[in-house]
């Protein structure tokens, strides 16, 4: 099957946060508090995908932080699954509460600890900075790093392989006129 079918299939996509939705780096402010930096076409691509695909949105990560739950509270996502060590464990688990089918699931990671995830996935995908390891595991490499476009980038390819992206261009196109 090719990759193009894959995303065809795709109902699901779930994401890890920091180096993927993130850059890889954490800022902490004089509290101790974490800031994080998102890509608002990251965003946009989020909020494409689930008001004109309809998929599902989740996301899997390692840590807790009041910033993130801010940020995927905004974008509506459906899922949030938090203090996952590792990453495959907890998208089983979550597919598993949810009735989704690992094949229907696009997941986007960057580190080791989403190698579970991504082999298990129906299309698992590395950011283009991710670790090594889980390049050599993935499906999808994106040409865009974590937190610069790769959401967007993978929320795109799985509005065009679903045959979704060109209306979404003419809606906005005929918008005013």
């Amino acid at each position: 099957m090719t990759l193009d079918e894959k995303l065809k299939r795709v109902r699901v996509l779930v994401l890890d946060c920091d180096g993927v939705m993130t850059g890889a780096e954490l800022i902490y402010d004089q509290h101790g508090d974490d800031q994080h930096v998102f890509n608002a076409r990251d965003g946009h691509g989020i909020v494409l995908l689930r008001k004109v695909g309809g998929l599902k949105v989740a996301l899997i990560t390692g840590r807790k932080s009041t910033s993130v739950v801010k940020r995927v509270t905004e974008l509506r996502f459906d899922h949030i699954v938090e203090m996952a060590w590792k990453k495959g464990s907890a998208l089983r688990a979550l597919c598993s509460e949810n009735g989704y089918d690992l094949a229907d699931v696009c997941y986007v990671g960057d580190d080791i600890n989403d190698i579970g995830a991504v082999r298990i996935a129906g299309v698992g995908v590395a950011v283009a900075d991710a670790a090594p390891e889980l390049v050599e595991r993935a499906a999808w490499v994106t040409k865009h790093a974590g937190g610069k476009g790769a959401v967007r980038e993978v929320c795109e390819a799985i509005l065009q392989a679903q045959g979704k992206w060109t209306q979404i261009l003419a809606d906005f196109e005929s918008d005013g006129a």
